[in-house]
């Protein structure tokens, strides 16, 4: 059984992700490992509004913000399969370390194309509306990203466990998941 990682849309954030001052395009949502050529430089998160306390797991623009105790959770429960860029949040009062751009390398082609009910534009998926999983497609993975719908990220339940109790992180089920919700 799988669930899907998301943070809290009920937390008000604004800002984003840029590297040397430039906004970042959403490359860190997309699956895929990043080249050691495209290892990102001067990476920092630009936060105009937010909570006092930050929460471990965040969404700016597509790219999944956490915070270095939610990527040890996930370390500790056997994820092997992420990238951590360590990227300061600067506050208009403060800066704020210990957090940083998460980036899972695992992009599956499992969505029940059949039984999934969804809206397509350009070829692609665009909107979910009752999701469904082929999971004899999954493997051994813990955490990934589903090809077609890259800005999920799904999570085994043998995982989610380790996640309680961090801040911003919920994890519904991924069977019959929809994102009206965050709409």
């Amino acid at each position: 059984m799988f669930q899907v990682l998301e943070d809290d849309i009920g937390i008000h954030m604004i800002g984003s992700v840029v590297e040397e001052d430039i906004p970042l395009r959403v490359k860190y949502a997309n699956g895929q490992l990043i080249p050691a050529d495209e290892q990102p430089r001067g990476l920092k998160v630009v936060l105009e509004e937010g909570p006092d306390s930050l929460p471990d797991l965040f969404v700016l623009g597509g790219n999944p913000i956490a915070s270095e105790r939610l990527v040890d959770a996930l370390k500790h429960a056997g994820v092997h399969n992420i990238e951590y860029f360590p990227a300061p949040i600067e506050r208009p009062d403060e800066t704020v370390t210990g957090y940083g751009i998460l980036n899972i390398v695992g992009l599956v082609d499992c969505i029940d194309r059949r039984k999934s009910q969804y809206t397509s534009f350009a070829g692609q998926m665009f909107r979910m509306q009752h999701l469904e999983l082929d999971e004899s497609a999954i493997g051994d993975l813990l955490l990934f990203r589903p090809a077609g719908y890259t800005l999920l990220m799904l999570i085994h339940e043998s995982v989610a466990g380790a996640l309680a109790g961090l801040s911003g992180v919920l994890l519904p089920p991924a069977t019959g998941w929809s994102d009206s919700h965050r709409f």
